[in-house]
């Protein structure tokens, strides 16, 4: 490459991963701010503390007024729990006994906070064991990173860059992916702006959920796959994958398929290792925690499939095609990717269909408090690869379809730039009506 196209392309790189960190640095320091982030925040300074997966004490101490949740639960105190509790044996859930949207909570003279058992409802005895219903993975994975920050309040922060440092990361292993179909680095550029600025990518590289990393995992893992044609590495990321959301395993199933189908045994067998050792370590820890190694802290539960695919791409605060709209345009691009572009688009077609496929049939599909897809996000960037084959399309090269392209994609861009600017503001709504309001016009 001449050594001024690789000074653009670093340019370019700079600039994105930049934007990308921004958000970080734009309100002083980052702080959770609900759904699951307070959770996983607090399941990180049980390892980082305690050494342990109970989080009785934990909780505990943010309902007196401790930080392990974050600075912003400190003050508030009345975090509900995401727990199993152990009782005679049994695992509970914590709403089981507490009304965790509209239960009422108490104070002591110590101003300690408790919640109220629902009506009719006795309390668990005191002292039981309580387990997360999240997967710990996201805590393993940070708590070597982050120990030198335990109980300083800069923990919270600089788990939330890690997760930011994380969709870099993607975002430079999504250019590697790219090169496996265009050399045109205008394209590459583009399409990795987009895929990165213009979907909720942006938005949870700025939060604690897990999605910035899972990106990087599962964007990493097709990468050093398909262009490197690595196979340990792309295993051990689809592990890491696994000890935060198991069913992600399913969007890079494809890679391991496909060795099978070209006979290539000793990559398999490479990749499969570290995939076979994270299940083992998952099945160890459901069996510790949960009772059984087959029994996961959540279960999966089967909704209506019909009603979870139109959702996921057309529901007012969380349909693909209203956070990310140029995403219209990779649908269409995706015929024209696989035939020309043959095994390895096909691969990563299949990663997303699947994946897709199964988020839309879980009955939570909406992913509950967040932004956007949130389930869908960290195969996003595998759906919109098929933009390379834009430019060399009929509708490209009109006038029109130019404009709207570009017009697409600024829409994209900005609508995600506003919420992750604006974070608060943006969980679980309507972005343009939220834009709109913000701006006097609503």
């Amino acid at each position: 490459m001449p050594i001024a196209s690789a000074g653009k392309n670093a340019a370019f790189c700079a600039a994105v991963a930049a934007l990308l960190l921004a958000p970080h640095l734009t309100s002083g320091p980052a702080r959770v701010f609900s759904g699951d982030e307070p959770h996983y925040l607090l399941m990180l300074n049980s390892l980082l503390n305690d050494g342990d997966f109970d989080l009785a004490n934990n909780y505990a101490a943010v309902h007196a007024g401790g930080n392990q949740a974050g600075e912003g639960y400190a003050a508030l105190r009345t975090l509900d729990h995401h727990t199993q509790l152990v009782i005679d044996g049994r695992r509970v859930d914590w709403r089981e006994f507490y009304d965790f949207v509209n239960g009422d909570w108490e104070a002591d003279a110590d101003g300690v906070v408790h919640p109220v058992p629902k009506p009719g409802v006795t309390a668990p005895p005191p002292g039981v064991s309580e387990y997360s219903t999240h997967q710990y993975g996201g805590a393993f994975l940070l708590a070597p990173l982050l120990y030198p920050l335990r109980d300083t309040t800069w923990l919270e922060p600089a788990a939330i860059f890690c997760s930011g440092l994380a969709v870099v990361g993607a975002m430079l292993c999504y250019r590697m992916l790219l090169r496996c179909f265009t050399d045109d680095a205008f394209t590459i550029n583009a399409v990795t702006a987009v895929a990165f600025l213009g979907t909720p990518i942006w938005f949870y590289g700025r939060s604690l959920f897990l999605e910035g990393m899972l990106t990087c995992c599962v964007v990493g893992a097709y990468a050093l796959a398909l262009r490197k044609k690595w196979s340990f590495l792309p295993g051990i990321l689809v592990g890491i994958s696994i000890q935060m959301k198991p069913n992600l395993a399913l969007a890079a199933l494809p890679l391991f398929v496909d060795l099978l189908a070209r006979r290539e045994w000793r990559r398999a067998v490479t990749m499969a290792l570290p995939v076979a050792a994270s299940i083992g370590l998952l099945a160890w820890l459901y069996a510790e925690l949960y009772g059984s190694p087959l029994r996961p802290p959540q279960p999966f539960l089967w909704g209506n499939f019909l009603e979870g695919a139109s959702g996921l791409l057309l529901a007012p605060g969380v349909g693909l095609l209203i956070f990310c709209p140029i995403a219209v345009l990779a649908f269409f691009c995706w015929p024209a990717f696989v035939r020309t572009k043959g095994r390895d688009a096909a691969l990563m077609g299949i990663g997303f269909v699947l994946f897709f496929l199964l988020m839309a049939s879980y009955q939570i599909w909406n992913a509950g408090m967040c932004y956007g897809p949130r389930h869908l996000v960290p195969t996003l960037p595998l759906l919109l690869a098929s933009l390379v084959m834009l430019p060399a399309t009929a509708f490209y090269r009109s006038a029109i379809g130019k404009a709207l392209t570009w017009g697409l994609a600024v829409v994209s861009i900005l609508v995600n730039g506003f919420a992750v600017f604006f974070y608060w503001q943006f969980w679980g709504v309507n972005p343009y009506q939220r834009i709109a309001t913000m701006l006097g016009f609503y």
